[in-house]
């Protein structure tokens, strides 16, 4: 019997094995599917608002297509992470860039068309999980620079609507050269009222001085005054 009462116990633990790791492997799969899911979703807002920005209906229909290919092979991680970076970079300068970029548009859909015929990278190539986990929060990132600057130039008086960055096909923040040259443009007019300030500040300084200058001869005439007076009373005492 004792044989026997092995074997079972061996089976047992074959099983116990296998059903911890199926269940490893089923845990591992469905955070994967979550993690592909929070960046399809991310992408999928992004998108929605580039699509506002197309104003060809017909050109908007087709990119839109292209666009809902792209976020589902995203969801099967069937697009390179680095594609997934160029298309997000171009989607936000679309959606936030309100005419600032022409050729936005036709960016995107350039991207879309050469990331789907792109080669399908596979499993050892498709990227870790800390691969996508980094390219989720580049492209949550560089949303929340957009957003910024989206807040930050409504706030201004002299504001055109236009986000003033362009992101890169790493989803780095770059500063227009539009912006660049009206930066310079106000630093020259501080550079120009700091002159006058100081003109105006050197002139004061001027005036001040011929005050008290006219004061003090005013002090010694006075005096002169008051000694002329004292003298002949003095005499008349005498």
């Amino acid at each position: 019997m004792s044989w026997l009462w092995n074997f079972v116990r061996t089976v047992c633990m074959v099983l116990l094995v296998a059903v911890l790791t199926l269940a490893f492997f089923y845990l591992l799969s469905l955070n994967r599917g979550r993690e592909a899911s929070g960046l399809a979703q991310t992408l999928e807002r992004v998108g929605e608002r580039a699509m506002l920005a197309v104003r060809d209906p017909q050109e908007r229909e087709r990119i839109a297509a292209l666009y809902e290919q792209f976020v589902e092979q995203v969801r099967r991680r069937q697009i390179s992470p680095r594609w997934v970076e160029k298309v997000a970079a171009r989607a936000l300068n679309l959606a936030y860039g309100k005419g600032h970029d022409p050729n936005g548009a036709e960016d995107l859909r350039r991207a879309l068309v050469v990331a789907q015929n792109a080669p399908r990278p596979s499993k050892a190539s498709s990227g870790s999980e800390e691969t996508w986990t980094r390219v989720e929060k580049k492209v949550r990132a560089a949303e929340g620079v957009m957003l910024y600057w989206e807040r930050e130039t409504a706030a201004s008086a002299d504001s055109t609507g236009e986000v003033p960055v362009l992101l890169d096909d790493n989803l780095r923040p770059r500063v227009d050269s539009a912006v660049v040259r009206r930066l310079r443009e106000l630093e020259e007019k501080q550079r120009q009222l700091r002159a006058l300030h100081e003109e105006r500040l050197q002139q004061l300084r001027e005036r001040q001085r011929l005050l008290d200058s006219l004061r003090r001869m005013i002090e010694v005439m006075d005096t002169a005054e008051v000694s002329a007076d004292t003298v002949p009373s003095l005499n008349s005492a005498q």
